[in-house]
């Protein structure tokens, strides 16, 4: 294993940054700066190629938890609460909101705003995204963990919030740990049963996000809720 410090000064990840910019450093570049120093003859560089070149590279890691971190070769504790400290950071970074009221217009743009989070959710976890008349968000809830919605979700708790807020329009967001984004016929019966409840007490269901790796699947694009 090759250490940093056997690197030229002007090739080494810290030097290139300061030199270059740090956005033209490698992933594994990135990662080596975090870890700062490897450990039992794995210099940090290769501790970022090897993190990079497995599971899913990047997006991969968010799943990474103590344990599996600490299975690569050179990480110690150290470091791995470092990485699970990068991690959780971005996760955070996603989820922030501007300023401005955020104004939901498609599936795609949900996907973009919770992907990153739900996606490294070993469970199925459903959110609740509040909406007033124009679509602006007004809150958000986790309504639901586990692994079954038919037999968890509770529909009265779900209304009593949304009335709670004055939100009278609302999107389901859930992930799949699977990866696979595509509903089950639980899914869509369950959704399909939402919106109809809602409907008699004036709110609205405007659709259901399934997020698997790196993809999603819209109720409301495939025409599901009517």
């Amino acid at each position: 294993m090759s250490r940093i410090a056997d690197i030229p000064p002007q090739a080494r990840p810290r030097e290139r940054a300061w030199r270059l910019g740090i956005n033209a450093l490698e992933s594994a570049e990135l990662l080596a700066l975090v870890i700062g120093s490897g450990v039992n003859n794995h210099s940090a560089l290769d501790i970022g190629y090897q993190l990079t070149m497995g599971h899913g590279g990047l997006l991969g890691l968010l799943k990474y938890s103590p344990t599996q971190f600490l299975n690569v070769p050179g990480i110690n504790k150290a470091n791995a609460i470092k990485l699970l400290a990068v991690c959780e950071i971005a996760r955070r970074m996603q989820k922030d909101r501007s300023d401005e009221p955020l104004i939901f217009r498609n599936a795609s743009q949900i996907f973009e705003m919770y992907h990153l989070w739900l996606s490294s959710v070993p469970h199925e976890k459903m959110i609740m995204v509040m909406l007033n008349h124009q679509n602006r968000l007004i809150s958000e809830k986790i309504i639901y963990q586990g692994s079954s919605i038919k037999v968890n979700l509770s529909l009265r708790d779900l209304y009593v919030e949304l009335f709670s807020h004055n939100a009278y329009k609302f999107i389901l967001v859930h992930n799949h740990p699977g990866g696979d984004a595509l509903p089950s016929q639980d899914d869509i019966k369950t959704t399909i049963v939402i919106k109809q409840e809602a409907l008699k007490l004036g709110l609205t269901l405007l659709d259901h996000v399934i997020i698997g790796d790196n993809c999603y699947y819209s109720m409301m694009e495939q025409k599901l809720l009517g």
